[in-house]
């Protein structure tokens, strides 16, 4: 069943955007969208970049997405039509890769003619609801260049602001020398978040693990949550006040 309607919503995107991919080609629109100063593309290249449009639809239709994608890319690369933004967006999805479409989609917004935009005309339901699926992680920490892993992905170094996929994410913030520092994060749609990563030097700290008959309860180490049990955290040396605690 998930095939049928993943496939249904597939033809459906198809129909739409083939009407949009019309209306560029309108003279009405052509005209519009002629005010803005743009580089002349070649009769050529326009046919080329529809070629790839087309073989990128079909691809679509087939539910290969990364194959759809790559040829809207190569049809924007050469024709970069507004329309092809949103083309690559709903390629983007398809693949949960919400942060890019998200990209996308606003840039269409941005970048598509009034009478292009009339075109899609739940463009705002989707603008919000690729958002709700986007969340900002802003990540600090006391160490400048630290870097930043998060779902096992190298994303950069401190201080660092990226969008990523809603849901849990296990993230580290680590620089040579330090420990790393760890955190399992719970990042909601359309709202920022931020981690504070303090590096403590090795050599000066150890690492406390808790487990707990209770899975999922809170760890509270001198006030601060790090994370639900089964749960690590290093430790400067010393004397430290752990709370283990759950509801009910």
């Amino acid at each position: 069943m998930t095939t049928l309607h993943t496939s249904l919503r597939t033809k459906l995107w198809l129909l739409m955007f083939a009407v949009i991919m019309a209306t560029t080609l309108a003279p009405g629109l052509a005209a519009a969208q002629s005010k803005a100063p743009v580089t002349a593309t070649s009769a050529s290249d326009k046919n080329r970049a529809e070629e790839l449009r087309q073989q990128g639809n079909a691809l679509m239709a087939d539910l290969k997405y990364e194959e759809a994608l790559r040829a809207f890319d190569k049809a924007y690369a050469v024709d970069a039509n507004p329309a092809l933004l949103y083309n690559r967006g709903r390629a983007l999805q398809a693949l949960n890769r919400m942060p890019e479409a998200l990209d996308a989609i606003e840039a269409f917004a941005k970048k598509a003619s009034p009478e292009l935009k009339k075109r899609v005309p739940a463009l705002a339901e989707l603008l919000a609801e690729t958002r709700a699926k986007v969340s900002r992680l802003r990540i600090d920490s006391n160490v400048a260049g630290a870097r930043v892993i998060v779902r096992g992905e190298v994303l950069g170094v401190t201080p660092l602001l990226v969008r990523l996929n809603v849901g849990d994410a296990a993230a580290e913030v680590s620089a040579d020398g330090y420990r790393p520092h760890q955190k399992s994060l719970t990042l909601e749609g359309g709202k920022e978040q931020l981690l504070t990563a303090t590096l403590v030097p090795i050599g000066t700290t150890g690492v406390l693990m808790v487990t707990s008959p209770v899975a999922g309860a809170r760890v509270f180490v001198d006030g601060a949550d790090v994370g639900r049990a089964p749960t690590e955290t290093t430790l400067e040396a010393g004397t430290h006040r752990i709370v283990v605690g759950a509801s009910g």
